[in-house]
């Protein structure tokens, strides 16, 4: 664009309409350029036969630093790991740079449209059985978080979450939201703890078995629907103390949820319902550490509300008490629940 100027440049015009689709199916779209920004907004102002609009973009850096660093950026915006980007790029200086400093970043390279096409079209990061509602719902979700941390930075953790209004609603054994609770089970990395990465099937056996259950809750703000968002999967065990206990097979929460202040409260919650739906007293928690939950077990230790030892937490569920104080807490009916 620099040499050729808005009308210059020649876009693959398959390439926008491939990325729109991605887009539509919960890909996020980022954009990073080693350019003027007013001159990109002008671009997209001014190329009206782009495919592609600048609101699109969930997230993007423009400036004349390496790409590295700003897909690094990108990847804070997001709050993911570089592991999960791919870049497009049709320069392979650029690509070359981006790939010997961020080698887990997937690499694309624009040589043709049908070059491109191709190579989006054989992208495993891309691969998607279907698309659910939090699809549609991510990246608007996504880029409402730059209101979300000015409003933070604003006012008490109290007042901004009374300005944000913040609504969680929970489900046990939401039947009708089995394929959302398995996605959400097999790409969290951040916040989660035995990497139990269930099936389909085994999400459904949580759902319809007695002594399993599964605990999910939804989050929505003034800003935005976040959707499903934090899942407890459990099961009834007794380890001879003469109490149930409830064994969490996993318990994950999306990283589009974290920072609002509301993790502890909404996970004790979470567990709450758990221990109610198979009437236990106790919980255990056997937890890993994998390469990046970091922000998970730092929780665990921070907050659990019992003992925390090598690999494994319990706590008596009477301790569950969450810190919600201006958030709206709801419940699912039965039939919103199960049906």
């Amino acid at each position: 664009m620099a040499e050729d100027g808005p009308d210059g440049v020649r876009p693959y015009l398959e390439v926008q309409h491939c990325l729109r689709e991605l887009a539509r199916q919960g890909f996020l779209l980022t954009l990073v350029s080693r350019n003027e920004e007013a001159d990109v907004h002008a671009l997209f102002a001014r190329r009206e036969d782009f495919p592609l609009r600048w609101e699109d973009f969930a997230a993007t850096v423009i400036n004349w630093e390496a790409k590295s660093e700003n897909i690094r950026r990108v990847a804070e915006k997001l709050n993911i790991g570089v592991d999960a980007v791919a870049f497009i790029d049709d320069n392979w200086g650029e690509l070359s740079q981006v790939g010997l400093a961020l080698p887990e970043v997937r690499l694309l390279a624009a040589s043709s449209p049908q070059a491109t096409l191709r190579a989006l079209h054989f992208c495993p990061l891309l691969w998607k059985p279907g698309v659910l509602l939090e699809d549609s719902l991510r990246r608007a979700d996504v880029q409402a978080n730059a209101t979300r941390v000015r409003l933070q930075s604003a006012y008490s953790p109290q007042e901004y979450r009374q300005k944000l209004g913040i609504c969680l609603t929970f489900s046990v054994n939401p039947r009708q939201r089995a394929e959302r609770v398995t996605e959400l089970l097999n790409k969290t990395n951040q916040f989660i703890f035995t990497f139990l990465r269930p099936t389909a099937q085994d999400v459904q056996d949580y759902m319809h078995r007695g002594d399993r259950v599964c605990v999910v809750c939804h989050m929505r703000d003034t800003l935005s629907d976040s959707g499903l968002i934090a899942i407890v999967l459990g099961s009834r065990t007794n380890h001879g103390s003469g109490e149930e206990e409830l064994r969490v097979d996993e318990l994950a929460v999306s990283c589009r949820a974290l920072g609002r202040g509301v993790e502890t409260g909404m996970i004790f919650a979470l567990l709450a319902r758990a221990c109610a739906a198979l009437d236990c007293q106790r919980l255990r928690l056997v937890w890993k550490t994998g390469p990046r939950n970091a922000p998970g077990l730092t929780w665990l230790q921070e907050h659990w509300p019992g003992e925390v030892g090598d690999g494994l937490a319990t706590a008596d569920a009477r301790l569950l008490r969450g810190h919600l104080e201006g958030v709206i807490v709801a419940d699912a009916s039965p039939g919103e629940a199960g049906a």
